[in-house]
């Protein structure tokens, strides 16, 4: 006796067929109906220090300024905060690992790593820029300002953007070189507005939070 057929087929091939052409059918459907939750993006804050020098003269940059270099970013490396006078309260910061590429002042090592003012604050998930200045990508050379920070085993990038100077490209490069091999070699360093030295003295700091949608 012959097993029975449907166009030619054999039942128990064709039921066999429904049943697993059934259950894709129904996992897609499980899929579709509960897909991941979206990460919610952090909200942005640009932070503005008050500086007690203007750190858009170069020469103020490099005397105060304990290194002048040219480097390649390699990569993240921590998001360690500064501490502050409350207790368990951080200033924010992020560490990059740098490639040294050029020495303009101070003795550094083939490679160092840099503490940055624009970071993820850890305990609400925010991301703060200092003076809107960007989180650094690996890859990018810039021109770094930084003083040492030998108890933190980092060195920090003076007063956000300005110490942190990225090149477009080789010549660009070359040129910002140039600029601060003169700086270095004409250092400025003024004497602070009375306002700005009497709140450095009292260890103040102000600052200004915009909310960037």
């Amino acid at each position: 006796m012959q097993p029975s057929s449907i166009a030619g087929q054999p039942l128990r091939l064709v039921l066999v067929s429904i049943a697993v052409a059934g259950a894709l059918l129904f996992v897609r459907s499980s899929l579709a109906i509960d897909p991941p939750a979206a990460t919610p993006a952090p909200a942005v804050y640009v932070i503005h220090p008050s500086y007690a020098y203007d750190f858009r003269d170069q020469r103020v940059l490099a005397g105060f300024a304990d290194a002048l270099f040219l480097g390649e970013v390699i990569e993240q490396t921590g998001s360690k905060g500064l501490p502050t006078s409350d207790p368990g309260a951080e200033i924010p910061q992020t560490q990059f690992s740098v490639k040294v590429i050029e020495r303009i002042k101070g003795d550094l090592p083939d490679e160092v790593v840099v503490s940055q003012g624009s970071a993820i604050d850890q305990a609400t998930g925010d991301l703060l820029l200092l003076d809107g200045d960007p989180l650094l990508v690996p890859g990018e050379v810039v021109l770094f300002a930084v003083n040492r920070e030998p108890d933190l085993g980092w060195y920090t990038i003076v007063a956000g953007p300005y110490g942190a100077l990225r090149t477009k490209d080789a010549a660009d490069a070359d040129r910002l070189v140039a600029v601060f091999t003169l700086a270095a070699a004409n250092p400025y360093v003024p004497v602070p507005n009375a306002e700005t030295h009497q709140a450095k003295k009292a260890g103040k700091r102000k600052t200004v939070r915009d909310h960037r949608p």
